[in-house]
Order: C-alpha cells, then sequence, then structure tokens
C-alpha cells in the first residue's frame, strides 16, 4: 500500500542539507587564505557570478570589519559596514548587484584589507569563529612517551 503523507520538500535556501554543506565550504583554513577568500568573492560579484558562497564572504568580511571597529581597529569603518549590511540585504534579495552595491563592498573590502595589516592579532581575533584549522597546525610538538614505567 502507498504511504498517504507527502513527501517533504525544501525551499532550496532553507535546506539544513545545502545549509550545512555551504556552511563547511565557508570555514577557512587560516586568516591569509580568509583574506584571499574574501578578495576572490569580491572579484566574482564584480565580474557578475553572485551565488552563496559570494554573499557569505562578504558577510564575514562586514562580521570581522564590524568587530575590529568596535575593537578600536579604525572605528571610521562603522559606516561602510552598515551601508555593506544594506546592500547585502539587497543583494540576497534581488540577485543583481548595481554599481553602487559593488563600489560599496569594494569600500568594504578595501577597509577590510587595512584593518588587517594594521592589528594582524585583533583580525585574528574576530576571525577565529570563521575559521577551521588541521590537527597538525593546532598541536604543540609533544614528547611521545618511549617508555612505560
Amino acid at each position: 500500500m502507498r504511504k498517504r503523507t507527502p513527501r517533504k520538500t525544501w525551499h532550496t535556501r532553507r535546506n539544513p542539507i545545502i545549509q550545512a554543506v555551504q556552511r563547511q565550504a565557508l570555514e577557512t583554513v587560516d586568516p591569509l587564505t580568509l583574506k584571499l577568500q574574501i578578495a576572490s568573492a569580491f572579484h566574482d560579484l564584480a565580474q557578475g557570478h553572485i551565488n552563496a558562497h559570494v554573499l557569505g564572504m562578504m558577510g564575514i568580511a562586514v562580521e570581522i570589519s564590524e568587530q575590529l571597529a568596535a575593537a578600536g581597529v579604525g572605528p571610521e569603518v562603522a559606516p561602510v559596514c552598515r551601508a555593506a549590511h544594506k546592500a547585502l540585504r539587497v543583494l540576497a534579495t534581488t540577485g543583481k548587484a548595481d554599481a553602487l552595491t559593488i563600489q560599496t563592498l569594494g569600500d568594504l573590502v578595501q577597509w577590510h584589507d587595512a584593518q588587517h595589516d594594521a592589528a594582524p592579532d585583533l583580525y585574528l581575533t574576530a576571525a577565529l569563529p570563521f575559521m577551521r584549522f588541521s590537527i597538525e597546525t593546532v598541536l604543540i610538538d609533544v614528547p611521545r612517551i618511549t617508555s612505560i614505567k
């Protein structure tokens, strides 16, 4: 006998499996890779290629810049972050980037790079939630136990 319940279908933006895969794709290895991925995402945006990865990386850049501005590294970037939030919301809803959106996000990427160069230690602290490390880079050289007494 056939099941009477309809199959569960998910909207592509709310599908938990797709969201988990995209979240994993947004995690990077180190701060330099994160900086390069943000620059690459902006280049893709300027070329007109808008996808979840580009939106995610731009969102990460906004979050890190806001945290650094709150910590005192480039506090003048706060209005640019607010404008970038608005631009990302418009970009996510419409899927189209106009010249003002590209200019706003370009300014944000430039400020983001300047903040990274000005305070790399604070940048590492702000970027830590968005990074994943391999076990080889985290472990400190632990002496091996050669014999048990």
